[in-house]
């Protein structure tokens, strides 16, 4: 039997991911919110070695796949880019479709746990 999902937690991912994350962009100026669902480009990737199904030797050449499809179709996916490349809005968007029960199958019964390592900046420092 699957616990159920947290309704609280559930909530407040809701309402953390709905959002396009603007603090760096805005400087000074006022606040535009803009729906992450709106703005949101999809991203692509290819097979993980072994997994395309192409045989060494041939000349197929690889079609990139949508990464959600990728992420619910591996048990576990690396996901890496240089600062700004849309991770983090990924991974919110996942989020987000997640709770909505907008995903790829595979994903249906999954609880997203998203941890932002810049809100653990001083979780480690000695005191």
């Amino acid at each position: 039997m699957i616990p159920e999902k947290p309704t609280m937690y559930l909530n407040w991912l809701q309402e953390h991911c709905a959002y396009m994350e603007i603090d760096k962009l805005r400087e000074k100026s006022e606040v535009i919110q803009v729906r992450l669902q709106e703005i949101y480009i999809p991203l692509y990737a290819h097979e993980p070695a072994g997994k395309s199904g192409n045989r060494q030797g041939t000349e197929e050449e690889e079609v990139p796949v949508d990464i959600e499809k990728l992420i619910a179709q591996n048990e576990y996916l690396l996901v890496e880019g240089h600062p700004g490349s849309g991770k983090t809005t990924l991974l919110r968007h996942l989020a987000y479709n997640i709770v909505q029960g907008i995903v790829c199958k595979g994903l249906e019964d999954h609880l997203p746990v998203l941890i932002f390592l810049k809100d653990l900046k001083n979780f480690f420092e000695q005191k």
